[in-house]
């Protein structure tokens, strides 16, 4: 039995796929349950600001996501609620 640390290419798939079926709920959670969600997981104030960046910046959400300051999970959920 191999384990998962001695494999960097099997540790790096594993962290992505995680990552990106988090990425895929939290988007689809914004989607179902709308700003509800949104507003009771961050507040009132921080949905709004996170809201208005998302409406300007709908073409450069990739690299959004790759800024560490923003959290990367809220980031989804606001852009599940977004057109």
């Amino acid at each position: 039995m191999d384990r998962l640390f001695e494999s960097p290419v099997k540790a790096w798939l594993i962290c992505w796929l995680s990552l990106a079926v988090g990425s895929w709920i939290m988007f689809w959670l914004g989607r179902i349950f709308g700003s509800k969600i949104l507003k009771w997981i961050v507040g009132s104030e921080k949905a709004e600001k996170y809201a208005t960046y998302l409406g300007k910046a709908k073409f450069v959400l990739p690299l959004i996501l790759l800024v560490p300051v923003f959290p990367d999970d809220i980031v989804c959920l606001g852009a599940g609620l977004s057109n």
